[in-house]
């Protein structure tokens, strides 16, 4: 599940792969750093359920997703991006958008037909991120959302996003 690619902009050396125990610190520095009060709590607290990626940028980690897979009715095996943090000092730098990538090829791997993930109302990098590589957007009023809600974890005030693979 390795993958390791040179970003030509900016010749940065991008390497997404499983965490290991060793990355247990730097990735609860990360979530630490990227989110507040119960998504915190949350994102730290089922580590340990989860499988985390990591992206390496020339060595050095600088983001950290946490996915799983579930089953959804009228969906079937839906993979979830859970959780999604990039250090400030590497956003923009399409480090979200590697994540996410390997963590569709897991999802795929494991047979998904959806991948799907939520945020707040108000985080627009993230539904951006999410809708460039095309997702589509559910709100609380879209009768599909209500369907997703309860299998990732989101609160009803959340957006969700959903993708066929």
């Amino acid at each position: 599940m390795e993958a390791l690619e040179e970003d030509s902009s900016s010749l940065l050396q991008v390497r997404v792969r499983p965490a290991t125990l060793n990355d247990r610190s730097a990735v609860v520095k990360i979530l630490r750093e990227s989110f507040t009060g119960s998504y915190r709590y949350w994102a730290i607290r089922d580590m340990d359920e989860t499988l985390v990626l990591v992206a390496e940028v020339n060595g050095r980690m600088a983001g950290v997703a946490e996915v799983y897979t579930t089953r959804v009715d009228g969906y079937g095996k839906v993979g979830v991006v859970y959780f999604l943090a990039v250090k400030k000092e590497y956003r923009g730098m399409g480090i979200g958008k590697r994540l996410v990538l390997e963590a569709e090829e897991f999802f795929r791997r494991e047979r998904c037909m959806y991948s799907a993930a939520s945020t707040v109302e108000s985080n627009k990098a993230s539904q951006g991120l999410f809708s460039s590589l095309g997702y589509s957007l559910f709100r609380e009023r879209d009768r599909v959302y209500w369907d997703l809600v309860e299998a990732l974890s989101a609160y009803e005030d959340d957006v969700i996003m959903v993708k066929k693979l």
